[in-house]
């Protein structure tokens, strides 16, 4: 979390030149063997060269600044602003969360002879746990982490403790009340009492992965546009085609 939340700055001040070199902190000479080492940095200059080099009337330096604004720019656009300061995005909650569609596919084998409210109830259990009891539990868990972290930057040492201790009490507690909530809402209370805790954690998970849904819904309208224009003018050039016939 602290990484995360050092990427902007350390896009910012990013720069080729200042970058760590083995070959060149250790003179080019091997420290065991006694080898001339051939210098890597100038192999990576070279290729800068070639890649970002426009012109030869440009300094040999020039292919190294467009490098750096390269990465100031566009790969900090891609890391930072895409990430939004979150870790834990909700594709990812719901990979490790697979093993719950594992239980919803053996209980829909397994209780074709219950009753079909408590059939309903008792295989849509899974499915609340995957699509948001598990990646909302992930997710608190990262926020005390950063949580955590942050009040360690300021906070004493005799506090530290009890500060890591109470945040992931919280959010085990949290992940407990939760769990256990829907399991006694099947078993022993009635049907709007389930449906009230799934719709809770569902808002919940809402919440807490809004930048990350959100996200991915632009790139799928996005995705979406793009294959609209491409269909469109396929479908011109066919017509098109067909004319000049």
């Amino acid at each position: 979390m602290r990484n995360l939340r050092d990427l902007p700055r350390q896009f910012a001040d990013f720069s080729v030149r200042q970058s760590n070199c083995f070959c060149c902190d250790a003179q080019h000479v091997h420290p065991v063997t006694g080898e001339v080492l051939s210098c890597d940095r100038q192999m990576v200059y070279s290729t800068l060269k070639e890649w970002f080099g426009s012109s030869a009337t440009c300094s040999t330096l020039d292919h190294l600044d467009q490098f750096d604004m390269q990465v100031r720019a566009s790969l900090v656009n891609l890391v930072v602003h895409q990430a939004d300061g979150e870790v834990w995005a909700y594709r990812n909650a719901l990979f490790v969360g697979t093993a719950f569609l594992w239980e919803f596919v053996a209980r829909v084998f397994a209780a074709f002879s219950l009753d079909t409210l408590i059939y309903v109830r008792y295989v849509c259990e899974p499915l609340v746990f995957f699509f948001a009891a598990c990646p909302s539990c992930m997710a608190l868990t990262f926020l005390s982490v950063n949580w955590e972290e942050r009040f360690l930057e300021w906070g004493q040492c005799s506090r530290r403790r009890w500060a890591s201790c109470f945040i992931f009490v919280l959010v085990y507690l949290v992940w407990f009340v939760g769990s256990v909530g829907l399991l006694l809402s099947r078993m022993v209370l009635g049907v709007w009492v389930q449906v009230a805790t799934s719709a809770v954690l569902m808002l919940l998970t809402l919440v807490l992965f809004r930048a990350s849904l959100r996200r991915q819904g632009q790139q799928g309208v996005n995705t979406g546009c793009l294959l609209m224009g491409q269909g469109k003018s396929r479908a011109f050039e066919a017509t098109r085609s067909v004319q000049a016939t």
